[in-house]
């Protein structure tokens, strides 16, 4: 059997973004035009040769016959059960970078691989990166292949409840620069699904089990007759709406962070399903979060289209793409990686 290495390729390709924008302002002097942003276009090859070198890289690093990209094909599934899934991510971006003219060249880039190297790319419209990690795994696994995993989310752990995988976590910040394999531990993934369930996730925008449960009081002025589970459906368009026409949260949003939960657990002495049966929403936002935070939450339709895709991609790529392209752009060194592109 084989020794695949799956990489989950869209968060990596982001932090080459910012890497390719910092060697171009301290390199080459670039600066910002008028919009504010710097023009990605002038410094764009720096960004493609760091992508296509470090994913050389991979396979020589974890000596595997095989590599399986995973990208994040927008628009998510999870937007159809929660249209405030990752809303406003990018609200607070200083970084500079146009990112439409940065995604336009990763696209480039995935796609370039998809027809012309010999990895598999799983591109499925509606799947993240998160989506093909976790059902390839459980999928090549039970055929009795090692799986290695590699990626900047900490989510991925949870591919090691399947046999005969590993996990190579690449911490995000400069501070936090060691990388390393991941141990398996039952508890702290058992740990780690719970907290998704009733606390959420920050970089996601999947929100703790009380928000969105109680109307503030001048909404509830605003809109008397308004009850909770009319509005539940579009709590987020609710709220953003109510925002723009009176500046204020149309709900109260009780704070419920891990530690003050177990607290109040503990002196109170209920277990987590009497809480939430509390106030039906909780259990609602509960699901939501465990269909949405969880591996088993995928959709079949979309775990049969990740399958699919991987099924028919091809393992035998023409390289002449690939070395026109390098040329074109004056990347002369990575035509030595030909052989492992």
């Amino acid at each position: 059997m084989s020794k695949i290495l799956i990489v989950d390729l869209s968060p990596i390709g982001y932090r080459w973004i910012n890497s390719a924008t910092k060697t171009a302002i301290k390199d080459l002097n670039i600066q910002k035009g008028e919009d504010g942003l710097y023009d990605f276009n002038e410094y764009k090859d720096i960004f493609i040769f760091k992508t296509l070198e470090h994913i050389a890289l991979f396979k020589r690093k974890f000596q595997v016959d095989e590599i399986v990209l995973a990208i994040d094909s927008s628009p998510y599934w999870r937007l159809d059960y929660w249209d405030g899934y990752k809303y406003g991510r990018n609200t607070n971006d200083k970084s500079g970078i146009n990112w439409i003219d940065a995604k336009a060249s990763q696209r480039e880039v995935i796609a370039l691989l998809k027809e012309h190297s010999s990895f598999k790319v799983i591109d499925v419209k509606g799947a993240e990166g998160d989506d093909v990690g976790f059902v390839l795994t459980k999928e090549l696994t039970a055929q009795g292949h090692e799986v290695i995993v590699k990626s900047l989310d900490h989510d991925w752990i949870y591919n090691l409840e399947n046999p005969n995988t590993k996990y190579w976590e690449t911490k995000h910040t400069v501070k936090d620069k060691e990388c390393g394999w991941v141990a398996f531990n039952e508890n702290d993934i058992n740990t780690l699904k719970y907290e998704h369930c009733m606390f959420g996730d920050r970089g996601d925008y999947l929100l703790p089990v009380t928000y969105y449960s109680r109307f503030s009081d001048l909404f509830k002025e605003k809109y008397p007759k308004k009850t909770p589970l009319e509005v539940y459906p579009m709590r987020h368009k609710v709220d953003v709406l109510f925002k723009e026409k009176f500046g204020k949260s149309a709900y109260k949003q009780p704070p419920l962070g891990a530690i003050s939960f177990y607290k109040k657990q503990v002196k109170e002495g209920f277990s987590t399903q009497e809480f939430l049966d509390r106030d039906p929403i909780y259990q609602m936002n509960y699901d939501l979060n465990k269909k949405l935070g969880l591996p088993d939450g995928i959709p079949t339709e979309i775990r049969e289209k990740i399958i699919a895709e991987y099924n028919v991609s091809s393992d035998v790529k023409n390289n002449k793409a690939l070395t026109d392209y390098f040329m074109g752009y004056g990347l002369i060194e990575l035509i030595a990686h030909l052989p492992t592109l």
